[in-house]
This record gives C-alpha cells, sequence and structure tokens, in this order.
C-alpha cells in the first residue's frame, strides 16, 4: 500500500481503510491482530495518526491497544505523537505504558515534546513517574534538563519538596559550564537555594569550582570570625547613651583600623557613629536590636556555608582538582577557631596525613564531642595502618560510645588478633579491659584459649571476672566444661555467680544442663535463679522450645531459687526470667503459673513488694494464660 500524501488544499486524508477496519474488530490477544496492526501502522504514515489517536484517548481504551500504541510510536517517531501522548500521558497508569510513551517523546525531541515531558516532570509526582520523565529529559536534552531543574530549585522556599528534588536531579548534570549559575544562586537570600547551589558548586569536577570553594569557604570564615566581634561589640554598646556610647564607638572602630577590617562590624560602627552624635536615643536603640537579629540570621548561613564548603572542597582535593597542601591550612584555621564544625572536621579527617599526629590529635582530642566523633568516623573509614596509633589513642575517649566507636574502627584494620594481644600482654589494667572490650567487639574466638588460661589462673579476683564476662559474651561453649568444673564452694560468691553467669551468656541448651548440675551441687538460691535464666535463654525460641522430659530440671531449679532468706527480689528475677521462655507442652506452662500465683498469695509485710514489679508479674501470668488458650 503506498503511503498518502495531502490533497490540493494541504489536508491529509483520512487513515486508509485497512487500518480502520483493523481498529474496529481489534483484538489485543490475537496475535494475528497485533502483527497486523503493526504492519498497517507502518504502511499508513503519520497519517494513520488521525485514526489511532482518538481511539488511545478513549477512556474505555483497551490496555493492549495502549501498549501497541506507544510501542508503535516508538518505532516511528513522528511529531504527530507529541499532542496524543501529551494528553494521553497524564492519566496513564501503567508505568509500562508510561515508560515506553515518554521515551517515545524523547526521540520526537522537538520543541514540543520536551515541553511536553517538562509538563509531565510536574504533573506526575509519583516518584517512580516522574524520575523516568527526567531521565528522559536528560537524555534528550541535558542543557535544557538543566535549565529546568535550575528553576525549579530557585522556587525555594515557597515550594521546598520541588526544589529538594530539582536539587537532587542537578547533581547529575552539573559540570564545567553550570558554574556561573550556581554561583548566582549562591547569592540568594533563600536559604534552602543557598544550601542547594553550594553543595551542586562542590558537585562541579573542575578545579575552577575548587578554586571557587577554597575563597568562599576563607571569605565565609573570615565573616563568621567578623560577626563574632560583632557580637562582643554589641554587648558593651548596650545601655550606653551620649558621651559614653560616642567614646565606646570610637574605640572600637579605633580597633578595627588597627586590624585593617571593613567587615559587617567595621560598617555598622560607621553607622552608630553617626547616630550617636545625632543622639537619637530611640533610633541608636532599634538598631542595636535590628543588628542582633542580623547576627542570629547570618550565623546560620555562615555556619552551614563553612561546614558544606569545607566538604565539598576536601572531596574536590581527593579528585586531585585542588592540592590539599592548599586546603588543609584553611581548614584547621576554621577548626581551631570555631567558625566551623562537624563538616570541617570530617573534611580535615578526610585529608590530614596518616602520619600528621598534630593535627589528628586537633581532631581526636578536641573538646567538643560531636567534632571528635565526625573525625573518628572519616579516619576509621580510611583503614589506614598508619592511622593504628590515632584510633588507640581514641579508644580512650571519655565517652564510651565514643570510645567504642574507635575500638569497632580498629578492629577493621589488619591483624585484629594479633592487635588485642598487643592490649592483653600490657602491664596497665585500662589497657588489658580495653583488650577484652575489643576481643568481644570483634568476636575473636582464636583467644579463647588464653582468655581461658587467665580465667583459670589470674591472680586478681576483678580481672577473671572480666575475662569470664567476656567468655560468656564469645558464646565460647568449648569452655564449659572448664568453667563449670571451676563452679564450686571453695570460690568466692562473686566469682561463683561470674561462672554462672558466663554459662548462662552461652544460650546453649547442653551449657544450661552442666550449669543446672552445678547449681543442685551448690545448692544456693542464686545460682539456682541463674540455671533458671539460662535455661530460659537456651530455650527462647519455639524452635528451641523446651521439651517436656527437661522440665523436672527446670522446675528443681526453680524451687532451689525460690529458697533464699529474702525470696521476693530472687523470685521476681526468676518469673522475669520465665518470661521469654518457650515450652513444648502447656501443662508445664500451668505448673508454672501454680508456682508464680502461690507466690503471689503468700503473706508479705506492707510494701514489701513495689507495686510495679507486682503488675509486671501479673503481666506474664497474662501473658501464660493467652498462649494457654
Amino acid at each position: 500500500m503506498s503511503r498518502a500524501t495531502p490533497d490540493e488544499k494541504g489536508s491529509m486524508p483520512a487513515a486508509p481503510d485497512p487500518l480502520r477496519t483493523l481498529l474496529d474488530q481489534f483484538d489485543d490477544g490475537d496475535r494475528a491482530h497485533r502483527l497486523a496492526f503493526f504492519r498497517a501502522f507502518h504502511e499508513a504514515g503519520p497519517e494513520a495518526l488521525e485514526e489511532l489517536g482518538p481511539r488511545i484517548l478513549r477512556p474505555t481504551a483497551p490496555k493492549g491497544l495502549r501498549l501497541l500504541a506507544v510501542e508503535a510510536g516508538y518505532y516511528h517517531p513522528w511529531p504527530g505523537w507529541t499532542p496524543i501522548l501529551a494528553r494521553m500521558l497524564r492519566h496513564e497508569t501503567d508505568f509500562g505504558i508510561f515508560r515506553t510513551g515518554t521515551e517515545t517523546l524523547g526521540r520526537v525531541r522537538t520543541p514540543k515534546a520536551l515541553e511536553a515531558l517538562r509538563e509531565l516532570s510536574v504533573i506526575r509526582a509519583a516518584p517512580q513517574f516522574q524520575g523516568q520523565v527526567v531521565d528522559v529529559l536528560v537524555r534528550a536534552d541535558p542543557a535544557e534538563a538543566f535549565r529546568f531543574h535550575l528553576g525549579r530549585l530557585l522556587e525555594g522556599s515557597r515550594n521546598p519538596s520541588a526544589a529538594n528534588e530539582a536539587a537532587h536531579r542537578l547533581t547529575g548534570l552539573v559540570d564545567a559550564g553550570s558554574l556561573v549559575q550556581l554561583q548566582s544562586a549562591l547569592r540568594h537570600p533563600d536559604l534552602l537555594i543557598f544550601r542547594h547551589a553550594l553543595r551542586l558548586i562542590a558537585a562541579v569536577p573542575t578545579s575552577e569550582s575548587a578554586a571557587f570553594l577554597a575563597g568562599f569557604l576563607e571569605e565565609s570564615h573570615l565573616a563568621a570570625l567578623d560577626d563574632r566581634a560583632f557580637k562582643a561589640a554589641l554587648v558593651t554598646l548596650r545601655g550606653l547613651q551620649g558621651t559614653a556610647l560616642r567614646e565606646a564607638v570610637h574605640a572600637h572602630l579605633e580597633a578595627q583600623e588597627d586590624a585593617a577590617s571593613t567587615g559587617t562590624l567595621h560598617r555598622f560602627l560607621v553607622e552608630m557613629q553617626s547616630l550617636a552624635l545625632e543622639g537619637k536615643a530611640a533610633r541608636i536603640s532599634a538598631r542595636l536590636t535590628e543588628a542582633g537579629e542580623e547576627i542570629h540570621l547570618r550565623a546560620r548561613r555562615l555556619g552551614f556555608a563553612v561546614d558544606a564548603a569545607a566538604e565539598g572542597l576536601a572531596g574536590l582535593a581527593i579528585q586531585g582538582l585542588i592540592p590539599p597542601a592548599e586546603v588543609i591550612p584553611l581548614l584547621e584555621r576554621a577548626l581551631c577557631e570555631q567558625t566551623g564544625r562537624e563538616g570541617v572536621a570530617r573534611a580535615l579527617a578526610r585529608l590530614a596525613p596518616a602520619g600528621d599526629e598534630a593535627r589528628l590529635d586537633l581532631l581526636l582530642a578536641h573538646t567538643d564531642a560531636a567534632i571528635r566523633v565526625a573525625a573518628l568516623e572519616v579516619l576509621g573509614e580510611r583503614r589506614e595502618e598508619a592511622l593504628r596509633p590515632a584510633l588507640l589513642r581514641a579508644c580512650g575517649d571519655a565517652i564510651q560510645d565514643h570510645a567504642q566507636r574507635a575500638l569497632f574502627h580498629l578492629g577493621r584494620l589488619s591483624d585484629p588478633v594479633s592487635q588485642a594481644r598487643e592490649l592483653l600482654g600490657r602491664p596497665m589494667p585500662a589497657d588489658r579491659d580495653l583488650g577484652l572490650r575489643f576481643v568481644v567487639l570483634h568476636g575473636l574466638g582464636d583467644l579463647i584459649p588464653e582468655l581461658l588460661e587467665e580465667a583459670e589462673h589470674a591472680p586478681r579476683e576483678e580481672w577473671r571476672i572480666q575475662v569470664l564476662q567476656a567468655l560468656g559474651a564469645l558464646k565460647a561453649t568449648q569452655a564449659a566444661p572448664l568453667l563449670a568444673s571451676l563452679l564450686h564452694s571453695g570460690q568466692s560468691p562473686r566469682l561463683q555467680s561470674a561462672l554462672a553467669e558466663a554459662l548462662r551468656d552461652m544460650e546453649d541448651p547442653a551449657v544450661a544442663l552442666r550449669l543446672c548440675d552445678r547449681a543442685t551441687a551448690l545448692k544456693q538460691p542464686l545460682i539456682h535463679a541463674v540455671a533458671v535464666e539460662a535455661l530460659a535463654r537456651a530455650h527462647a525460641t519455639p524452635a528451641t522450645a523446651l521439651p517436656p522430659e527437661t522440665f523436672p530440671e527446670l522446675r528443681d531449679q526453680v524451687m532451689g531459687a525460690w529458697e533464699d532468706r529474702n525470696p521476693w527480689p530472687l523470685r521476681l528475677r526468676v518469673i522475669l526470667a520465665l518470661e521469654g521462655l518457650h515450652l513444648q507442652a502447656s501443662a508445664d506452662r500451668a505448673i508454672l503459673a501454680g508456682l508464680v500465683q502461690e507466690t503471689l498469695n503468700g503473706k508479705r509485710p506492707a510494701n514489701a513488694r513495689a507495686p510495679a514489679d507486682l503488675a509486671r508479674v501479673q503481666n506474664v501470668l497474662r501473658e501464660w494464660a493467652r498462649v494457654g488458650d
């Protein structure tokens, strides 16, 4: 079939009869119909859209026909598709059809097609649909996509969701040609626009952007120092009048001239000098208040500027776009003079040479805990052997959580077992304690034999208890026979308790039964209670539920713990331990519930049991009753 041509009046004739006939009786489930559709569409040419367009725009248009239409458009990206797809894709709910339709508009690539895509990126706000449109726009016309998203970014706080999404999209679009426009956005008074513009400049991988950020960081640092002096000056000027005010302003101006300063403070002082000469007390008071508010507003902007510029500059330095030797002094000055915070610390931690102990100490021994931990995380992620001494020093941080993070990063370096041995072999108890924490944190099972030796023969009881706690935390079941043999009446009560708790913490059924044997032999209520805890932890899930044949042992341990001279605290401990126990037989649970109820019914002096404790026990009983039902 030959392609149709315009008639004498210039209009296109109607679509050929074969395509119309096929569409009238089209069955999208019939493969022959689908093949015939593509043949007829190809032969009809662009005028086929006059027949197909109205059909696929109907609300009742079948999904199969809509899909075939957009697939045909993908292979025949005629300009006539633009008005049809622009209307159809506004409401299309099937993502496959929507994706193919937007790809078709991208291949059409006329100004009207690109405009339709831009409209769709606004209308179709769902992340999946919007992301598809943006991806097509970027491929079809990156420069236009940049301009479009920059315009959305400049909506700022008036439309924060659109600005944030635009900033996210711009991250993949910025290049050397974007720098001038982003610098212009950086001067915008809207804080949201300012923040995004600064981050985007840091994403431009050029030496020009690095040089700009270096200058911007220095400028922001000096502005923050100027505002600090400004704030201090305001304190001295408030409440002064007449001659006293003029003299104070004059003294500040002389100090500014000595420092060759022409910043915000200098301009303010010149203004105040004029007001003081005029003697307008009300205007002076109002101007002082305004100045304080201005400083407060600038502080947020400058604080972010220093931190964000520092981190962006560090990233560009690592890419080789600016020498680190030029950046490090700027970062050090901002950190020492406290114009920047965690961002500056992270940037300096990325660039500081591993052997530069002075700068590493500046970071890890800083008085501000937030700065210490920010630097620590970056240094730890570097995983450089030369940083081992610095990380070891950080393990002594006064904040326990920070010290633990340092231990974590230290263990990610090579040969953690040797590091642990070195710490455990030191003479200072604090270092040996650190070594134990290191072993537990990184699960260094290779050291279990050495820890067992310490648990059996170490002269200091306190140290032996700490070692036992470590063995329990490591779940060193191979150590259970020795630990059980050490649990005898010749040990101190503290050591007996530590041995029992180490066996309990292994959360192993066989180890728990071994502890029950020792508890029965010792006949001490506290050890019986720990044995109950051991059984509860070893059978804490439905898959590991306590079998009926083990229940008599559990019951005996409960009864043994029940016999303490001051029974209620130990009984409460046992009851709360039993709360997490899973039993195979519901009859066993009823026996335990009876023991608990008997305890509650027993006579006790007034106020012997705290109401909160009684409520917790009642909750346990209710839960058992619910499970039993």
